[in-house]
């Protein structure tokens, strides 16, 4: 197996690929016959053993306060054709994962998934037009493709994601967590995917039948073309003046912003973890998950706001909003650690009568503060 992807344009200096590659129509990919696929004049020639793309630096990088995957890899993808300015907290901005608090409904949790773009492929029917959606906004186009879409022709999706990899793009996966197919082996076989986490080695997954009816897997995004020039601060300007819809979402699945911290906080108050027998991972799925999710936008939602606010000095209110969403502001007083249901919280605590009165209400009073930012949002608008 090669070290480079091969047959490559110049490459640019990090080694991600080629500056200009010739990207797949993947609407005409999706429809090709399986006599144009196994001529394979569309597709062109592919390194049948295995290749692999290097060079891809580590993404979803936790000390600093990068904890949303979906925003991660879509960075080192469009690194890979050649972008530079699309960095992690703009994408972050975008998505709305660095300022939205989620929470579900009907109690149907999920262990580390807590943010805008986990919540939107997890309950979602529709996530393909939010992926398409997402990415124009950044001027790119996508395509996503379910794992049953790949499973009605294997032969088909497996030779463009080798197209992909010998191209120098990675393909984003979502299986467990969003995470990059940066390679394969056996004549796409075996895929080779790169984890966040620094630590981890590359992570070789069979294809078959097996991989693709596992229920973690939901599918495979391909990022396609540039469409258009967008400039960067009319990235920020769209995504701050989105904020206060995206805040006020509500369906019957899900909560975004205030109403999230309400429905957490009605859980809380009405005993749901009195009867509950939870080990340190459901903590986590029920609790901990969402206390990261807060955490982290208190930490780091005013690098998203800041540098909106140098690109578009006029937009004067988004230096209103900062103080709200950090971590000294009203918006998290001292989080919920001196109450003891921080990160450092027990089920003990969550079943505590007089806690859970004292948990609900910090929550409540997090709810009244993002309440606020929408109302400055709106009135400025």
């Amino acid at each position: 197996m090669n070290n480079n992807a091969k047959n490559l344009p110049e490459t640019d200096p990090k080694g991600y690929g080629p500056k200009k590659p010739e990207i797949l129509d993947l609407a005409k990919a999706a429809l090709l016959s399986d006599q144009e696929e196994n001529n394979g004049d569309f597709f062109g020639s592919t390194n049948g053993g295995g290749n692999i793309i290097s060079g891809i630096e580590p993404y979803c990088v936790g000390v600093k306060g990068e904890n949303f995957h979906f925003d991660g890899v879509c960075e080192r993808a469009l690194e890979s054709l050649g972008e530079t300015e699309l960095n992690y907290w703009l994408i972050a901005g975008v998505t709305g994962d660095a300022y939205t608090q989620v929470y579900p409904k009907n109690h149907l949790f999920y262990a580390h998934r807590y943010c805008v773009s986990d919540y939107r492929i997890l309950y979602d029917d529709d996530f393909s037009a939010y992926i398409k959606n997402i990415f124009g906004q950044l001027g790119y186009g996508c395509e996503y493709f379910t794992a049953d879409d790949i499973a009605a022709d294997q032969k088909l999706y497996r030779r463009m994601l080798m197209r992909y990899i010998d191209s120098g793009i990675p393909v984003i996966q979502f299986r467990k967590d969003f995470n990059l197919i940066i390679g394969y082996e056996d004549a796409g076989n075996i895929l080779l995917c790169q984890p966040h986490e620094v630590s981890l080695e590359i992570i070789r997954i069979e294809f078959d039948n097996e991989y693709l009816h596992d229920e973690s897997m939901k599918g495979w995004i391909f990022v396609g073309d540039k469409k258009s020039d967008v400039d960067r601060a009319k990235i920020f300007r769209d995504a701050v003046l989105n904020m206060a819809h995206i805040l006020t979402t509500d369906t019957d699945r899900y909560s975004f912003g205030a109403g999230a911290f309400r429905t957490w906080a009605d859980d809380i108050r009405s005993g749901y973890y009195n009867d509950k027998f939870l080990n340190e991972d459901d903590l986590w799925a029920v609790h901990m998950g969402f206390v990261a999710c807060y955490e982290t936008i208190t930490r780091c939602c005013r690098i998203f706001l800041q540098e909106a606010l140098t690109l578009n000095p006029d937009m004067k209110y988004i230096s209103r909003l900062i103080p709200i969403f950090n971590r000294e502001g009203a918006y998290s007083i001292n989080g919920l650690d001196d109450l003891g249901a921080g990160f450092n919280t027990t089920l003990e605590v969550l079943q505590d009568a007089e806690k859970q009165k004292l948990i609900a209400d910090r929550l409540e009073l997090f709810a009244k503060n993002m309440d606020s930012v929408v109302k400055i949002m709106k009135d400025n608008i």
